[in-house]
């Protein structure tokens, strides 16, 4: 049978073959508005299938070229390991909390947060099991008597929503970290312009785009970053150097920074190992 020109329908429905062949790079990074991606090689396919967020583009959900974009640029600016991109502030701390924390498990939080997140541990959390505690953000001595066997996980925000309550973030992490505990923040309030929270302890750090980030109200989005693996500083007091998590990121490519990101989410709790032996070093040269 000879091939025959396509007809209307598939013409009509089939624009995406038009695209042209761009060589010059674009001055503005172009949105890839696309659900799925289209293969040449079913070898490929497979292999991208599989992987899926590590391996190459399929399907959105997993990974899109103009969201990892964004996930770079926050992971420069955060001086972080990798960046996972949510749809909203509630969907980055439900996603991250939940990564973290089964039935059985306990978490301490502050007193002075943002409403929705409240609410996301009075309903979902309870239906799962999690409990919550809350103490003051400014009282670190209620804190640390909320600790118990079943805590993972210790919460606040930076400043908090719409309390404006300013974190100690330092003496944070060093009560999160003495009960092996995972330290987490929420700096919406708080930009990396202002503050970067992994430089004073912060192992996970998540934002809501609607906010500053954004900066005129036409957006709903969210992230959360991961401190760079092994560069914890020495002395809360002190910031991870700029060199060190410069290095740490250059040259990260999108595969790698989604595959750090996610390896890093899965094995936070094994950083409890990490603590001890790090006790243990001499401190860090700035």
């Amino acid at each position: 049978m000879s091939e025959r020109d396509p007809g209307f329908s598939t013409r009509a429905v089939g624009g995406w073959t038009q695209m042209p062949e761009v060589r010059q790079h674009p001055a503005s990074p172009p949105l890839y508005q696309t659900a799925t991606f289209i293969f040449d090689d079913i070898d490929d396919f497979a292999s991208v299938a599989q992987t899926k967020i590590s391996g190459g583009y399929l399907y959105s959900r997993w990974a899109n070229p103009t969201v990892d974009m964004l996930g770079r640029v926050i992971s420069s600016l955060e001086g972080s390991e990798a960046t996972a991109c949510f749809g909203s502030g509630m969907g980055a701390i439900a996603g991250t909390l939940l990564s973290l924390l089964s039935n059985g498990d306990h978490m301490v939080a502050a007193a002075q947060l943002y409403g929705g997140t409240h609410g996301l541990f009075g309903t979902a959390f309870k239906r799962a099991g999690i409990s919550v505690t809350t103490a003051d953000v400014g009282d670190h001595a209620a804190i640390e008597a909320a600790f118990s066997e079943r805590t993972k996980v210790l919460y606040c925000e930076t400043i908090g929503n719409p309390t404006m309550n300013v974190a100690d973030l330092d003496a944070l992490a060093s009560i999160a970290r003495a009960h092996d505990a995972t330290f987490v923040t929420d700096s919406t309030f708080a930009p990396p312009v202002m503050v970067r929270p992994l430089e004073h302890g912060a192992d996970l750090v998540c934002h809501s785009a609607t906010k500053y980030l954004g900066g005129h109200a036409d957006v709903t989005g969210a992230w959360c970053r991961v401190t760079p693996r092994g560069s914890r500083p020495s002395d809360t007091s002190r910031s991870i150097p700029e060199a060190r998590w410069r290095r740490s990121t250059r040259g990260l490519s999108r595969a790698a920074s989604k595959r750090s990101f996610f390896a890093s989410i899965a094995s936070v709790r094994a950083r409890s190992r990490w603590r001890a032996r790090w006790r243990s070093t001499p401190p860090c040269s700035a």
